[in-house]
């Protein structure tokens, strides 16, 4: 036997793994017996068969390849194929092959199947996370602060419109960065990001390079800190964002009409019930007006401000109800007709009560007459009871009604107006008040 002529040592049929020698031209001189115990092939069934012939014949070439490298003097070769075993599985192999005396070829193979099962496991985990991150419009970014240089995933490469000649550094990402968005994402991530260590979280416009598109991205990132807790690597990830916020914008665009609409319809409400009493012709539209720069004055909410304008606009309502000849009459009302009159506010939320509004213009409608003492009607509500929002109609609407002309007197006058309020402090909200002295006093009331 050839093998009888080869010093192989002891730790060759010692050894688990598979050992081997082949001549020049690859044929096997002698195996050890883990050919046996691994392959199922003993030493005897192998000898004489080229270092290849057991093996997966995909991966014949690399074997015959590495084999006349080392055989004609190379060096060590390193190399992987697959063993087909005798019940037709296989396993993966590593194998290092050298030829020590130019003669002889040398050979160990570790098993690596379970490592090349996790590679494998990776390469598939990667590609679906490739994928998933293609069709999410994802990508993920490096960005070395230090080096100011960052690199992209392909797919943020795609979302930027950017290729492999683009130069990724801080000045290149804000060249991607809309000009409206870009002063402020500057400073954002120098103050807040690198400077302060907070995660990197925005939305911003970007204009595609190449074809100049404008897209929405959402960036997020956390920092990793050396040992002196300095900013050294960004990382993160970056998603185009743009048909949620078309979506979103859209919606708000359709929103902003609906409340264009409904202001729409409430004024010409209001106009059908100045067209029966033209002394009051512009009324609603002045205390929604006031009532509006009063409530911003105070301060209070833009849903509260919205309540109050819209209420404003509706808020006589009510009087659709009373007698034309009534609301016209040029001298003092009977007790009978002011009765009429004051049911205006009941009449007013019973027609507004089953309107789907986002704020309870009915309510207001219903307590614009209410006043803070108690005195006010129809339900005699007192101080807190009334809503604030209430309380800033009720005002406007004296100031707004004094201060124009009316059929059973002239006008009394801005000032006139101003000054019956504070004399009847008791009867409205003090805050409300202040506020619309204020406006007075600096001269921004509008009627």
């Amino acid at each position: 036997m050839l093998r009888d002529s080869i010093d192989t040592g002891v730790f060759f049929d010692l050894s688990p793994e598979l050992n081997c020698v082949a001549d020049a031209s690859g044929r096997l001189v002698c195996v050890n017996d883990a050919w046996e115990t691994v392959l199922g092939r003993s030493a005897r069934e192998c000898e004489g068969l080229m270092l290849w012939d057991p093996f997966h014949p995909d991966d014949a070439e690399a074997v015959v390849a590495a084999v006349k490298a080392v055989s004609s003097g190379g060096p060590a070769a390193v190399f992987r194929n697959r063993a087909c075993l005798g019940d037709g599985s296989s396993r993966w192999f590593e194998w290092r092959a050298a030829s020590p005396d130019g003669v002889h070829v040398y050979a160990v193979a570790h098993d690596i199947s379970q490592h090349v099962a996790i590679e494998q496991l990776l390469r598939a985990s990667q590609s679906r996370l490739r994928e998933s991150q293609r069709v999410a419009r994802v990508g993920h970014y490096s960005f070395d602060i230090g080096n100011n240089v960052w690199s992209a995933s392909s797919t943020l490469k795609d979302i930027f419109g950017i290729d492999e000649s683009y130069v990724c550094d801080l000045a290149g990402w804000l060249g991607i960065v809309h000009a409206d968005d870009r002063d402020e994402m500057q400073r954002y991530v120098a103050e807040e990001v690198i400077g302060a260590g907070k995660p990197f979280d925005r939305e911003y416009r970007i204009a595609r390079i190449g074809d100049g598109a404008e897209r929405w991205c959402h960036g997020m990132g956390n920092l990793n800190l050396d040992a002196a807790g300095k900013p050294t690597i960004l990382f993160g990830i970056i998603q185009d964002i743009t048909p949620r916020k078309q979506a979103e914008l859209s919606v708000l665009e359709t929103n902003a009409r609906l409340e264009r609409m409904v202001h729409g319809v409430a004024e010409a409400m209001g106009r059908v019930v100045e067209a029966r009493d033209p002394y009051t012709q512009g009324h609603e539209l002045g205390v929604a007006r006031l009532g509006r720069a009063i409530a911003l004055e105070m301060g209070l909410s833009e849903q509260d401000i919205e309540a109050i304008e819209m209420a404003s606009l509706v808020h006589d309502i009510g009087k659709l109800a009373v007698p034309a000849e009534i609301l016209t009459k040029p001298g003092r009302l009977s007790g009978a007709e002011f009765a009429l009159i004051k049911e205006h506010s009941q009449t007013g939320f019973e027609i507004l009560k089953d309107i789907d509004f986002p704020w309870p213009v009915a309510e207001i409608v219903l307590q614009h007459h209410e006043r803070m003492d108690g005195s006010g009607y129809p339900r005699g509500l007192l101080g807190d009871e009334i809503l604030v929002t209430a309380r800033v109609v009720a005002l406007a609407d004296v100031v707004e009604a004094m201060a124009s002309h009316r059929p059973y007197r002239p006008s009394l006058g801005l000032e006139a107006a101003i000054a019956e309020i504070s004399k009847r402090s008791h009867l409205y909200d003090r805050d409300v008040a202040r506020a619309c002295n204020a406006l007075f006093t600096s001269g921004r009331i509008e009627l």
